[in-house]
C-alpha cells in the first residue's frame, strides 16, 4: 500500500514475494503504476462525453509496453457522479474498469482496436460473460448502449444509460440535432 495525493495505491500480484521491494520491482507492479495517474482525462474524451447528447462516462484505454490495453483515464460528467451518489451506490463503472486489461483483438476494446474499426453495443446488459467480461459492473451501474472507438494509441469508449439504436445517436451532439430540426424536409408535389 503506497500513500498518494489522492489515496492509497494498493498493488499486488498473484506471486508470492518476500518483500515489498520485490513486489514493487516486477515489470507488471512497475507498469500497474505508471498507469495509474491522477492526470486529467483527455480533452477528446471529456469533449465526447460532455457533447453527446446522453454520454454519461468515457474511459481512455492504452496501449502499455506489454502489448495491452490498459485504462489510462476516464471522465465523468457532475450529473453522473451525482446520480451515483443518490443511487447509494459505490465507486463507479470507471473505477471498477481501472484493473481491467485486454490484449488486442479480445473483449471489445481489444477487438476495436485490433480490427482498428469502431464497434458499438446497443445493449451491454445483453451480452455474455465470454463477450463482455464487464457485464456484471455494467448491470450494477445501469449502462446499456457503448462505442469504441479505436486510434494508434488505444481506445476511446463512451456509454449511456439509455438504450440506443446507433453510435451516431450515441454521439450525436445538442447543436447537431438543432441543426437537423431546422433542416427544411422536401414537401411531396
Amino acid at each position: 500500500f503506497i500513500p498518494s495525493e489522492r489515496g492509497v495505491l494498493e498493488i499486488g500480484t498473484t506471486s508470492i514475494m518476500d518483500s515489498a521491494l520485490d513486489l514493487l520491482s516486477t515489470k507488471e507492479a512497475s507498469e500497474d503504476a505508471r498507469h495509474v495517474s491522477s492526470e486529467q482525462p483527455p480533452a477528446e474524451l471529456k469533449d465526447l462525453v460532455e457533447k453527446s447528447l446522453g454520454a454519461c462516462y468515457g474511459i481512455e484505454w492504452r496501449l502499455s509496453e506489454s502489448g495491452q490495453l490498459r485504462f489510462s483515464s476516464h471522465y465523468n460528467p457532475q450529473w453522473r457522479i451525482e446520480a451515483i451518489k443518490k443511487l447509494g451506490l459505490e465507486g463507479s463503472y470507471c473505477a471498477g474498469s481501472r484493473s481491467y486489461t485486454f490484449p488486442p483483438g479480445k473483449g471489445l476494446v481489444g477487438k476495436a482496436f485490433a480490427d482498428k474499426k469502431q464497434i458499438f453495443v446497443k445493449d451491454l446488459q445483453e451480452l455474455s460473460p465470454e463477450e463482455y467480461t464487464r457485464g456484471d459492473l455494467a448491470k450494477h451501474f445501469g449502462l446499456h448502449s457503448a462505442v469504441f472507438i479505436p486510434s494508434e494509441a488505444g481506445v476511446l469508449e463512451i456509454g449511456t444509460t439509455s438504450i440506443m439504436d446507433s453510435a451516431l445517436n450515441l454521439l450525436s451532439t445538442e447543436e447537431a440535432s438543432e441543426d437537423a430540426r431546422h433542416v427544411p424536409s422536401e414537401q411531396p408535389p
